[in-house]
């Protein structure tokens, strides 16, 4: 019989997020396991362009802003005194959806 060796347990965990993913630029979904404090991963179109769909924000069932062209990230800014968002994947502005 072969003999069993026990593992070092390590000194800390090592955290890490598990979920869907897609990618912004060519909408590919796939599952992702990364380590904590991840961003942006690579997709296999090779552009640095995918996020975890429900990192932060709606818990399923709740109701999510999502663009036409299928996009749910957005990018807010500020300019000229006004506070703007765009979609990150297609570029529309989506402020007055938002900010009625």
């Amino acid at each position: 019989m072969a003999e069993v060796l026990a593992f070092k347990p390590r000194e800390k965990p090592d955290p890490h997020l598990v979920g869907e993913a897609i990618c912004i630029a060519c909408r590919r979904t796939w599952t992702a396991v990364v380590p904590e404090g991840t961003f942006w991963l690579e997709c296999e179109c090779g552009a640095m362009k995918g996020i975890l769909r429900h990192r932060v924000g709606a818990d399923e069932g709740d109701l999510e802003f999502q663009c036409d062209c299928g996009c749910e990230a957005l990018v807010a800014y500020l300019h000229k005194g006004r506070f703007y968002l765009r979609c990150m994947g297609c570029g529309v502005d989506h402020t007055e959806a938002i900010f009625q």
